[in-house]
């Protein structure tokens, strides 16, 4: 008979209880977030009553995180019918998305990947797999994203604008829409050699302003005159120049983000305004933290979200081993090595067990790496 210690014995006995043993499910699952594997890991996440899920990151652009996010938005929609896809962005880059969700357009994509915070390899791959898992779904059930924030890229507006105007003629346009329409042609040469245009502001800054500025005037003197335009798009219209203009107030640079933050509560409010119960929210972790918008959503006695609202925070192993921002994971990790191994995402339900799964956040995703999202090959990142 093989000889085993007391050690061994103490190792198996605590590592049992984190395995499933009848209809008790363990806290601390290996998750495959590959678009092609198995959904196995997801069977402890389960939301219950609550109806928000909120991811926040540690870091944006992981690279996982896009598949990681179809992973969830596929299960919650199984789970209990989720539909929206709330984003850390704009409306102009929701409506871009929802247009190529719809369309499945591959020079739509290109121009989105061009334009928008979606400009890596993984992120335009991650907009592939969500329309043709879209695309399978019946009209009621299918997928839309929303904007919970300021418009985050200026870019993305030019965009929107020019993709709303389409073939109307510059010459007959007011004088704002007229300069979105001329500041997004005359770089459209040096634009069309790359795949993505990762620099923050690529179009003359003060242009766009005042093209913003001008557009927020003139719709409120000429509404008619926009609505021919625009049609039922012109509500949305007014938002993108609003929250444009909030962009250039904003200091990205300025650590209080507070003004920011109060704006994307008030997004927030208006999903469950405008119908929405149940989304999916990926959002930089400083927005979830104790009297931020997510944290409000959650605690607020007003919110519409008070008690429906699921936390999953993210970390990552750095290459000494350690989970970043997370004592409490790479504990684990050095507690139970078969679980965390070097391959492995693992996801952990916080339940209060042991010391190491406290109650806050609901879960921790722990991806295997911190590698970003890969640049495309002929990404312009300025001169």
């Amino acid at each position: 008979m093989t000889k085993i210690t007391a050690h061994a014995i103490l190792f198996i006995a605590c590592l049992n209880s984190f395995f499933v043993f009848g209809q008790a499910v363990a806290p601390i699952a290996v998750l495959n977030v590959g678009y092609n594997e198995s959904s196995s890991g997801l069977a402890i996440f389960d939301v219950g009553n609550n109806n928000v899920v909120i991811i926040g990151e540690d870091v944006h652009n992981r690279i996982d995180m896009p598949r990681a996010t179809l992973k969830f938005l596929q299960h919650l929609h199984k789970l209990n019918g989720t539909r929206v896809l709330a984003i850390e962005g704009g409306t102009s880059t929701a409506f871009l998305v929802n247009r190529y969700l719809d369309t499945q357009d591959t020079v739509l994509l290109r121009e989105i990947v061009r334009h928008t915070f979606y400009w890596g390899i993984e992120h335009q791959q991650f907009l592939k797999e969500l329309a043709q898992w879209n695309e399978q779904l019946s009209d009621d059930q299918k997928i839309k994203l929303r904007s919970a924030d300021i418009e985050i890229k200026q870019e993305s507006v030019v965009l929107a604008i020019n993709v709303l105007l389409k073939e109307q003629e510059t010459t007959a346009l007011p004088s704002g829409l007229r300069s979105f329409r001329e500041i997004f042609e005359e770089k459209s040469s040096h634009r069309n050699k790359f795949d993505a245009l990762n620099v923050f502001y690529y179009y003359d800054k003060d242009k766009c302003r005042k093209a913003a500025e001008a557009v927020l005037a003139d719709v409120a003197v000429h509404p008619d005159q926009y609505k021919t335009i625009f049609g039922p798009n012109v509500g949305m219209v007014k938002t993108m120049m609003q929250d444009l203009i909030s962009q250039y107030t904003f200091n990205y640079k300025d650590t209080h983000y507070g003004y920011r933050d109060a704006i994307i509560y008030q997004k927030l409010l208006s999903l469950h305004n405008d119908g929405i119960t149940k989304f999916l929210y990926i959002v930089g972790g400083k927005h979830t933290g104790q009297g931020s918008s997510s944290y409000r959503l959650q605690h607020d006695a007003l919110s519409p979200f008070h008690g429906k609202v699921v936390f999953i925070n993210i970390t990552a192993r750095k290459p000494n081993g350690k989970f970043q921002g997370s004592k409490a994971v790479s504990d684990l990790s050095a507690r139970y090595p078969e679980m965390f191994c070097a391959d492995c995402h693992v996801l952990i339900r916080n339940d209060g067990s042991t010391k190491l799964l406290t109650q806050v956040p609901d879960y921790t995703l722990a991806f295997k790496n911190t590698s970003f999202v890969r640049k495309f090959s002929n990404t312009f990142t300025g001169d």
